[in-house]
């Protein structure tokens, strides 16, 4: 075994990159080849990404892909506990005063928050059911408000005192199905004998049903309902699951936060000082919008669009136009599938974050249910070739509050 290195051209200098000379059978190494071919057929990648941006997105994505153990996958959020609150002043009081609380769990003795409406700085002295009794600090007196928000600031104790009481957020448990997906393709031996113009028949249709498989997907990502129906609808003897999507909010509820704009379009202070500000509010500086064709060209209008000197970029295929916001960069993507009267108009702002959004397949116990091409060779027998794209697949979003979307008012 021995090494060739690279000759420089003429005048050039640096280091040549060199290569291993290797003499018999090939092998992968101890870590694996960095050559090897990604788990992702990459087929799936490359053919017509335009038409499946989001499903691209996870594919492309190192840590976008995750096995399940079972039909029905689960996740865990959790959250921080919340910094404000809401409070109303039940007495007269400028000193000592009974405030009542938005939740009283958030609060011990010793609570320090400050008024947003008064700049006061106060600290609780007792609680009483939603109730607290509050004292100034420093000096002068408290100024009464009929309602406000506060902002907490910690607890405050005095020397030798007790330790805290524990406060924390309860877990949820988020959940979503995979979902048998199929396409076929069938041909008689008469047909493959068959002479034609154009590419061999068999290989044409299969990537068509590739190019619609990936376009259920997508499409099931966006409008999937999860459920799962305890008889089987079209057999009747088993179960029969379905994964949910990102505007699915009748069951799954995955993206809470819905910014709805009254007219045809948003008008340009609407989308950067109300939809923008709050969804960039949780989350990374970092946010996909997928957006319909009227939605599309109505942000294109916007002045400070205009002004972006980065009109796009292409990533897989998918043209990308990066929009700076005082919050964040926000990649515009336009998706085929937001079509129509109502859908034209909508947008789906996701979080790029890479634990945010995933692409699950059921795999377990040395079986994988993730995109394949299975051949059937039985049909031989009938004088047919036979084989279907499938696969049993899901959703995961996590950290719902880290997305949004935009739609017209209903």
């Amino acid at each position: 075994m021995g090494t060739i290195t690279n000759t420089l051209p003429t005048g050039a200098s640096g280091t040549a990159d060199t290569f291993t000379s290797v003499s018999g059978a090939r092998g992968t190494s101890s870590t694996g080849s960095s050559a090897a071919k990604r788990e992702v057929d990459e087929a799936m990648i490359t053919y017509q990404p335009f038409q499946t941006p989001i499903l691209t997105e996870l594919l492309t994505g190192k840590f976008r892909k995750k096995p399940a153990g079972n039909q029905k996958f689960e996740w865990i959020q959790t959250t921080l506990l919340p910094r404000t609150d809401t409070i109303s002043w039940t007495g007269t009081s400028t000193s000592e005063d009974n405030i009542t609380v938005g939740d009283s769990s958030l609060y011990q003795v010793g609570t320090k928050f400050v008024v947003d409406t008064t700049g006061d700085v106060v600290i609780v002295d007792s609680i009483a059911s939603s109730e607290i009794d509050v004292t100034k600090v420093g000096s002068g007196n408290m100024s009464v408000a009929t309602s406000a928000t506060i902002h907490f600031l910690g607890d405050a104790f005095e020397q030798g005192s007790s330790s805290a009481t524990a406060k924390s957020v309860n877990k949820s448990f988020p959940y979503n199905y995979v979902e048998i997906f199929k396409k076929a393709v069938n041909e008689t031996e008469s047909q493959q004998a068959t002479v034609e113009y154009g590419p061999d028949d068999w290989n044409e249709q299969k990537m068509n049903r590739m190019s619609e498989f990936k376009m259920d997907l997508e499409g099931t990502l966006l409008f999937g309902v999860r459920d799962a129906d305890s008889t089987g609808i079209t057999n009747g003897s088993y179960y029969q699951y379905y994964t949910g999507g990102v505007l699915n909010d009748s069951s799954a509820n995955f993206i809470p936060a819905h910014y709805q704009y009254v007219g045809d379009a948003p008008d340009e202070a609407f989308f950067f000082d109300t939809f923008l500000k709050g969804a960039f509010s949780k989350g990374t500086g970092r946010k996909r919008l997928y957006a319909g064709a009227d939605l599309i060209v109505a942000i294109n209008n916007y002045s400070k669009v205009k002004q972006q000197t980065k009109v796009s970029e292409t990533v897989y295929g998918v043209n990308i136009q990066s929009i700076l916001c005082p919050f964040g960069k926000v990649e515009m993507v336009w998706h085929p599938m937001l079509e129509g009267l109502v859908y034209a108009k909508k947008g789906v702002l996701l979080d790029l974050g890479s634990d945010y959004l995933k692409y699950r397949y059921l795999a377990g116990n040395g079986k994988n249910r993730d995109l394949t091409f299975v051949e059937y060779p039985h049909f031989a027998e009938q004088e047919q070739r036979k084989g279907e794209w499938k696969g049993e697949i899901g959703w995961q979003v996590t950290g719902g509050e880290y997305h949004a979307i935009l739609e017209p008012a209903t």
